[in-house]
This record gives C-alpha cells, sequence and structure tokens, in this order.
C-alpha cells in the first residue's frame, strides 16, 4: 500500500522530469525558430545575387553552384527556361511577404511557426517551416538555371528586385543580428537543461532505467553544445532529445521522440527538382569588399544609402 510519502515523491519525481521536458519543448521550438530566419536570410541573400548580372557574381559563389550547373547541363534549354519563368514568378509574389516576415517581433514570428498545416497566406499551401525553406530553395535554383542558360547565350532578361537593394541589405543584417542572438540563447538553454539533468542524477532518487534516459539526455546535450561552438548549422543540430514521461500507475518511463514528421515536397518541375536535390546544402554568405569599392559606391549613393549599406557585395 502506498503511504503519503511515496505519493509525494512520485508526484515531486513527476512534476521535475516534466519542467525538464518543458525546457526542452521550448528549446526545440527556438532552435526550429532560428533555423527558420537562416533561411530568411540565405533566401535574400540569394535574392540579391539574382539582382545582379550573372557576369557580376564573384567566382566564389559559382563556384558554390557548380556541382548543380554541370547536373543542369545535359536539360534541354526550353525545359530550363520554362521552369526559370516559373519559378521567378513565384519569387517576385514571394519577396515583399518574406521581407514583412523579417520586420516581425519575437511573438510574431512563433505565432507564424506553430500555424502547423494552416494556409500563411491564401496562395501558400505549406506550413511556416517549409514557405521560408522552398523560398530559399527557388532563389537558389534561379541563380544555377541562369548561370547554365547564360552559358547557353540563352538569357535575355535580368531579375527585378521589386523592392530597393538597400532595404533588401537592412532586413539581412536585422536576421544576421538576430540569429546571433537566438544561438547565444540556444546554447545558455542548453546548459541550463544540462544542470537540471545533473542535479536529479545526483540524487540517486530514480530506477536504473529513468537514470539512463537521463544520462543519455546528458550526452547529448554536450554533443549539441559542440556543434554550436563548432560554428555548425542548426539545421544539422543533433538535438534529438527525448521526452520521458512517468505514467499515473508506474515510475517505468516512457519516451517520446519529438523529431517532426516529415512532409511530402511539393513539386513543379519533377526533372529540375530533382537535379536540384543538394539546394539544401548551399549557404551563401556576401563577399567582404574593399574600403576604396565601398567609399566609391557610398558616395555616389543616395543619402539614405549609409555606410553599412556597402559593406557586402555579392
Amino acid at each position: 500500500m502506498a503511504t503519503k510519502g511515496d505519493n509525494i515523491k512520485s508526484t515531486s519525481i513527476t512534476d521535475e522530469l516534466e519542467l525538464i521536458n518543458q525546457k526542452k519543448s521550448a528549446l526545440q521550438r527556438l532552435v526550429k525558430l532560428t533555423s527558420n530566419l537562416n533561411r530568411l536570410n540565405q533566401g535574400l541573400q540569394s535574392v540579391l545575387i539574382l539582382g545582379k548580372s550573372v557576369i557580376n557574381i564573384s567566382p566564389k559563389i559559382l563556384d558554390s553552384f557548380k556541382l548543380l550547373r554541370n547536373k543542369l547541363e545535359p536539360l534541354p534549354t526550353p525545359k530550363l527556361q520554362h521552369t526559370l519563368s516559373a519559378t521567378e514568378i513565384k519569387i517576385q509574389n514571394d519577396i515583399k511577404q518574406v521581407l514583412e516576415i523579417t520586420q516581425k517581433d519575437d511573438s510574431q514570428l512563433d505565432e507564424y511557426l506553430s500555424q502547423k498545416g494552416e494556409k500563411l497566406i491564401d496562395s501558400i499551401e505549406e506550413s511556416f517551416s517549409e514557405y521560408v525553406n522552398n523560398f530559399k530553395k527557388k532563389a537558389q535554383a534561379s541563380i544555377a538555371i541562369r548561370i547554365v542558360l547564360k552559358s547557353r547565350f540563352a538569357l535575355s532578361s535580368a531579375f527585378l528586385l521589386p523592392v530597393p537593394e538597400s532595404f533588401i541589405k537592412k532586413q539581412i543584417r536585422t536576421l544576421d543580428k538576430r540569429e546571433k542572438g537566438y544561438r547565444k540563447r540556444i546554447k545558455q538553454e542548453l546548459i541550463t537543461i544540462y544542470k537540471d539533468v545533473s542535479r536529479i542524477l545526483s540524487t540517486n532518487s530514480y530506477s536504473d532505467e529513468i537514470n539512463e534516459h537521463l544520462n543519455n539526455t546528458r550526452d547529448t546535450i554536450i554533443d549539441n553544445i559542440k556543434h554550436i561552438n563548432a560554428g555548425k548549422g542548426l539545421d544539422s543540430l543533433p538535438l534529438n532529445l527525448e521526452n520521458i514521461e512517468l505514467s499515473s500507475d508506474t515510475e517505468e518511463p516512457q519516451v517520446i521522440n519529438d523529431k517532426p514528421e516529415q512532409q511530402a515536397e511539393v513539386k513543379d518541375e519533377p526533372e529540375v527538382v530533382e537535379v536540384l536535390a543538394k539546394i539544401e546544402e548551399l549557404d551563401i554568405k556576401p563577399l567582404k569588399r574593399g574600403i576604396m569599392s565601398r567609399l566609391f559606391e557610398w558616395s555616389t549613393t543616395p543619402l539614405d544609402h549609409s555606410w553599412s549599406d556597402t559593406e557586402h557585395k555579392q
């Protein structure tokens, strides 16, 4: 027969583990939000590249698209032209919406992120995460196709930005700053959970099976902290933290996997999409400019074009 003390102990155990699970869930949400900001950033970086003439794209960025370019070469020009046209119409429609997203505060972005299965706007069927990822992929795919068409002398018109380049650059800087802040918060949250788990383990109050799960959680946290310290992307973060639940009748743990379900990708052009399957591996970053080049741009542009706007050039 269970005593009053046993009930208090059981409740305490359940509460402590539930608190850790809540912290894990909040951390996973923060990681997902930060990953989305990174994809938005990469998409906008690629849009800026699209706004340049292909001949003005730096060799370093061209090298980033070398693999994709080689895979696209066997495809017929009309197929590539059709895909480019259809994709860039979508990009034009998306840019202003994306820029609106970048201006939302943390609570508004969190609300967007929570819209699982709901439409972001009437013309978008994907979830928020899928939407920002597809925006990045579309922009980078367009760059690769343009490079191939340029080599065939089949590229006639430039991509027109629907908003000033300086405004896009400003939003890129904002995203950079927010992402750095989020990465710092993620690391702090990992350390907090690590301390919580270590404190619970030191009490020796749980079964061997629960202790094993807690030790595994602590090891995973260490791997995550090392991953962040190495400057690696959050998309490949080995978060993979499991929840441990205690039922009302027993102290045997139930492990719940928090990995999101894989959702099918929308394929407009199967032949081209298959070739561009490795688009996720591209992480386009702007190149630093020389002082004289920046000074010339700053002195020959309108007053609202600040010195910081001249920092990068694609």
